[in-house]
């Protein structure tokens, strides 16, 4: 097995990074503007597992929804590479270890959606939405402009 070069391994962290914060960002958007309408009012939008106190199986309903997501997420990953439409890049995230894709892939987009939808104000939303866009883009100067790994 040959080892991996130093200059490698970072373009592949920076790369896992970037994409992940650019996916959790993008999922906030889409919830908090889509999901959201009206606060109490939660027939006129969608409301992902129900209200906010409501238990799914013994779980509180956002971590039910969550988790039901990422494994469906993940059931959809192996069909995409089934059919050579996905390519897995890294030896460790594959078909033989869905716990890694469950729990680093999909899981904590899936919560840190939640979490957004559940502010209390669009105002704090679009804070949080902020941080993540700037943290992002902090990580792309740094990454890319900075230290050329991407």
């Amino acid at each position: 097995m040959r080892l991996l070069r130093p200059a490698f391994l970072h373009i592949s962290l920076a790369a896992l990074l970037l994409s992940t914060l650019a996916e959790y960002s993008s999922a906030c958007v889409i919830f908090c503007l889509i999901c959201t309408s009206r606060r109490g009012d939660h027939g006129a939008g969608l409301d992902p597992g129900g209200s906010h106190g409501v238990t799914l199986l013994g779980l509180p309903n956002r971590l039910f929804v969550a988790c039901a997501g990422s494994a469906f997420c993940v059931l959809v990953e192996f069909f995409l590479n089934a059919a050579d439409a996905l390519t897995w890049d890294w030896a460790w995230w594959n078909r033989g270890a869905p716990w890694l894709i469950f729990l680093i892939g999909y899981l904590p987009f899936f919560l840190v959606a939640f979490w957004v939808h559940d502010m209390g104000s669009r105002r704090r939303q679009l804070t949080v939405l902020g941080v993540i866009y700037a943290f992002n883009a902090l990580c792309l100067l740094v990454f890319g402009g900075v230290l050329g790994w991407i």
